[in-house]
């Protein structure tokens, strides 16, 4: 079968959006190119938001740079 060469964008970067981007890193070669964009450089789990109000733990050392997900994951 012949592939052909596609950028795929997905838009989010919440928990649907970046295993969606994993998922087809994983199924497709690495000639497809594959973006995810999202109003934020970060992804922040929702649960953290508690834990950040009661104090147990920052903001800043909460938070996952998209950037470094994207290098793991060769996006």
């Amino acid at each position: 079968m012949l592939e052909t060469r596609s950028r795929i964008v997905i838009l989010g970067a919440g928990f649907g959006g970046l295993t969606a981007a994993n998922m087809l890193r994983k199924g497709l070669s690495a000639e497809h190119h594959i973006v995810v964009i999202d109003k934020k450089d970060y992804f922040l789990m929702g649960v953290v938001n508690l834990w950040i109000l009661g104090g147990n733990r920052r903001l800043e050392d909460s938070k996952v740079s998209l950037s470094n997900f994207n290098e793991i994951n060769r996006l």
